[in-house]
């Protein structure tokens, strides 16, 4: 998690900006505009692809989440989870398979979709809004789904951190000060801010992806060969 609290990143936008009294609120730092501004760019840098025009693959390794549902029979469908943002997979773990994504169109052009007497154990799967559809329907209740997917995070509210990693407090806070430039219309202070927070997004996208560096295979030469190569005799 965070080493800065919501109020901790106030006081520091707030010392940015000069001090300013008349963005604050007087009791309510969820209703403070500084407050405001901490919540849409901790908000807009774990959901976003682009910031600053520029494409960058983040990944928070604290917003991957899953949650169990379980099948009901002749029912369709699954809840979606409630801090979703979108679905990555779905595991059966009673019949102990992966489940397919399909588009919602080929779901719809399912005639059997929701027909009690064509059920079977589900194969497929499309979210639509706050429910996940099966196809086929399922034939029996209690079938354990395992969602794989990416959560939204929380608001952050007074002494309340982050869950991602203290290494991007500091970007949070110069995302927001862009966000509170532009909210007050200082468009000359906005471009050298988004240089220099450009600079920190560019030093910190690849991050995490030398985890990935681990997992990729050695391919090594054999030690034969190698001999042969430098004159031995084998």
């Amino acid at each position: 998690m965070g080493d800065w609290s919501h109020s901790n990143f106030i006081t520091y936008l707030k010392f940015q900006l000069g001090q300013r009294t008349d963005l604050s609120a007087a009791t309510d730092d969820s209703a403070d505009l500084y407050g405001i501004w901490v919540n849409l760019a901790y908000r807009e840098l774990t959901t976003t692809v682009k910031l600053l025009g520029k494409e960058y693959n983040f990944f928070f390794p604290e917003t991957e989440a899953n949650a169990t549902d379980t099948t009901t029979d002749g029912t369709n469908y699954i809840d979606t989870p409630s801090d979703c943002l979108y679905v990555e997979d779905i595991f059966d773990e009673t019949n102990i398979r992966w489940l397919e994504p399909i588009p919602h169109r080929q779901f719809v052009q399912y005639t059997d979709r929701a027909d009690t007497s064509a059920e079977g154990d589900p194969t497929e799967w499309v979210r639509r809004g706050s429910y996940i559809y099966l196809h086929p329907t399922p034939a029996t209740t209690s079938d354990s789904l395992r969602i794989y997917y990416k959560a939204r995070v929380d608001n952050l509210v007074t002494t309340g951190t982050t869950i991602i990693g203290a290494e991007w407090d500091e970007i949070i806070l110069q995302l927001a000060l862009l966000k509170a430039l532009r909210w007050t219309n200082d468009y000359e202070a906005l471009s050298t801010e988004a240089t220099s927070l450009g600079a920190l997004l560019d030093a910190q996208s690849t991050l995490y992806h030398r985890e990935e560096l681990g997992r990729e295979p050695m391919v090594r030469p054999s030690v034969l060969w190698l001999r042969r190569g430098q004159g031995y005799k084998t």
